[in-house]
């Protein structure tokens, strides 16, 4: 009776804190201030191609390239509000404006809460990925999946049906 005990004692040890891969809000920013990156985008039905750019004051600047037919829009946010530059055209906007569940607002609040060292996040080692799990300010849950050298493969966010992979990940100055 008493090996079976210490038998149990140990597993519920090890179910407790032995083999645990993820740790509660942590510090780590898994984007940098600055970064570039080429994205193809699921967002519903929506699907396209762009590039990313984020400076480090947090501005963020996605340039659709694919499908053809909205190859020249460009979206560019910050804490002010939205530009949209689209065949010569530009219309400026105020944050409010924007509507909550586009994929602009939410790949830009995303992008936002993953770049500040006071968001909580959770971190989980999954195979050779880290995956982090985050909330946005608006109460969208979503994950980034990053390379073990810290490089984002991909953002899910699963209650607004947005996926995002990312490839030719550059960290700018």
């Amino acid at each position: 009776m008493r090996r079976i005990r210490c038998i149990l004692a140990a597993v519920l040890l090890l179910l407790c804190c032995g083999c645990q891969n993820a740790s509660p809000e942590t510090d780590d920013t898994p984007l940098p201030a600055a970064f570039t990156a080429k994205i193809a985008v699921t967002h519903g039905a929506l699907e396209f191609e762009a590039d990313l750019t984020v400076s480090a004051d947090g501005t963020a600047q996605t340039a659709l390239t694919a499908p053809e037919a909205v190859a020249s829009l460009s979206i560019t946010q910050n804490a002010d509000g939205c530009c949209f530059s689209f065949l010569g055209l530009t219309l400026e906007t105020p944050p409010a404006f924007l509507p909550d569940a586009s994929f602009a607002n939410l790949l830009y609040a995303a992008v936002n809460t993953l770049r500040s060292d006071t968001a909580d996040r959770t971190v989980a080692g999954y195979g050779n990925s880290t995956i982090y799990t985050s909330k946005t300010e608006a109460g969208d849950i979503f994950s980034l999946t990053c390379t073990q050298d810290g490089t984002p493969q991909s953002l899910s966010m699963e209650g607004q049906d947005l996926h995002v992979t990312f490839s030719d990940f550059t960290v700018s100055e």
